[in-house]
C-alpha cells in the first residue's frame, strides 16, 4: 500500500450531487501520480471505504470532498481529516457470463468464492456492478445479491442473466467493475422509535428509478400497489424514504404500468419506487441505489387522532350517562369507565397497526 495523504473533508460539489466518487485536489493527483477514475482507501474511526476518485481543479487547499453518506459510513466529521492511501486495480474486473438456467429471474449473480472474500462478501450480501470504462456515469450501474458459482469455473466469471446485462448495457464477455456495497443503516431518534412502535411500521429495500416528468418538484413518489399494501399504505398516504442520515417525506401514488421509466422492471415493480430527480438530490442517491421505505408513522398517527379522540369522548360520555341519567355510584362507575377507555384506545392502535 502507498504512502498515506491527510486530507480535510468538505461537502461534494452541487453538481456532484447524488453521485458516489470523492474530488481531491489535481495537484495533489499529479504530485501522487494518481490518475482520474482511480481508487482510493479511506480511513476513518468506524471504517475504510474504497471509492472512486476525480480531480478537483482550481483547488490549492489540502482538501477531499466527500458524498455525506460515505461521511457517515466513515465516522467523521466535515471540517475533520482523514487519510487517504491510493490503491490501484480494485475494485475486481470479471467477464460478463450468462446465469445458470436456475437463477434465471432471481435477481442475484455468481461470482468464484475466492473473488468473494477478496472483496469482502458474503454468501446473499450485495454487490455493486459497474460498467467498466468512463463514460457510465449515470449508466451501466446495477445492484444485485450475490451467491458463489456452484461449480470450479474461472475466477473471472460473472454469471448475469440478460434483465442484468440489459440495465447494464453490456454483452456476454464483456468486463464490469464489480465491488461490495454498504446497505443503508438509518438511525432513528427515540421519538421515532416510540411512534413507529404505537403505529407499527413495515420497512422495506426499494430499488431507486427515475421519476416521471409530471411529478417533477411536487413531493410526489411512485410505488407498486402490492408494495403499498405490504407497507400498510394507500396512494395519497405519505411515505418516509431514507439512505443513512438522509431522510424526505413524500406522497406516493400509484406507478403508471406502461411507463418508459420502468423499463426492465416490468415484471418486478412490486421491488421499485419511483423518485424525481429533487427527491433523489435531498436524499443523495442515484438511479439502481436501495434506499428503505415505510410508512410515515407521525402523520398516520396525526390522520387517525380523529378515532382517538372519538374513544375519549366515548369513555367520557359513558360516565356521564352512567352518573347523572342512571345516578350510579360515581366510585363503582369509575373503573368501570376507565375499563372502557383502555378498551377503545386498544381497539383505536390495533386497527392501525393491522394495516400493516
Amino acid at each position: 500500500m502507498e504512502k498515506s495523504l491527510q486530507l480535510i473533508c468538505h461537502r461534494p460539489l452541487r453538481s456532484d450531487a447524488g453521485r458516489d466518487f470523492v474530488r481531491i485536489p489535481e495537484k495533489i493527483m499529479r504530485e501522487k501520480d494518481i490518475e482520474d477514475d482511480d481508487y482510493v482507501d479511506i480511513i476513518g474511526q468506524l471504517s475504510t471505504q474504497i471509492i472512486r476518485l476525480h480531480p478537483l481543479r482550481d483547488e490549492q487547499q489540502n482538501i477531499i470532498r466527500i458524498p455525506s453518506h460515505r461521511i457517515e459510513l466513515l465516522g467523521v466529521k466535515y471540517g475533520e481529516k482523514v487519510n487517504i492511501f491510493p490503491i490501484r486495480n480494485r475494485p475486481i474486473i470479471l467477464r460478463a457470463c450468462l446465469a445458470y438456467r436456475s437463477d434465471v429471474g432471481r435477481d442475484i449473480c455468481r461470482i468464484h468464492h475466492e473473488q468473494m472474500k477478496k472483496i469482502g462478501v458474503r454468501k446473499g450480501e450485495f454487490v455493486e456492478i459497474k460498467k467498466l470504462g468512463r463514460d457510465s456515469e449515470y449508466s451501466g450501474r446495477f445492484v444485485i445479491k450475490v451467491l458463489p458459482l456452484k461449480y470450479e469455473e474461472p475466477v473471472d466469471y460473472i454469471r448475469l442473466d440478460s434483465h442484468a446485462r440489459q440495465i447494464l448495457g453490456v454483452k456476454l464477455g464483456d468486463q464490469l467493475y464489480v465491488s461490495k456495497l454498504v446497505l443503508p443503516k438509518p438511525k432513528k431518534s427515540l421519538q421515532e422509535r416510540l411512534v413507529g412502535r404505537i403505529v407499527g411500521v413495515k420497512q422495506l429495500p426499494l430499488v431507486v428509478l427515475r421519476g416521471e416528468d409530471v411529478d417533477e418538484g411536487k413531493g410526489i413518489v411512485r410505488c407498486h400497489e402490492d408494495t403499498l399494501s405490504t407497507l400498510g399504505a394507500k396512494e395519497g398516504d405519505f411515505l418516509r424514504i431514507r439512505w443513512l442520515d438522509s431522510q424526505i417525506t413524500a406522497k406516493v401514488l400509484k406507478i403508471r404500468k406502461d411507463s418508459p421509466y420502468l423499463k426492465d422492471y416490468e415484471d418486478r415493480l412490486p421491488l421499485v419506487i419511483q423518485l424525481c430527480s429533487t427527491e433523489r438530490v435531498k436524499l443523495l442517491v442515484d438511479v439502481y441505489d436501495i434506499v428503505m421505505v415505510e410508512r410515515d408513522p407521525f402523520k398516520t398517527l396525526t390522520l387517525n387522532l380523529d378515532r382517538l379522540i372519538a374513544a375519549i369522548l366515548t369513555t367520557i360520555g359513558f360516565y356521564a350517562v352512567m352518573t347523572t341519567e342512571l345516578s350510579a355510584k360515581p366510585l363503582v362507575i369509575l373503573p368501570i369507565s376507565i375499563i372502557v377507555g383502555i378498551l377503545l384506545i386498544w381497539i383505536f392502535f390495533i386497527r392501525i397497526r393491522s394495516e400493516v
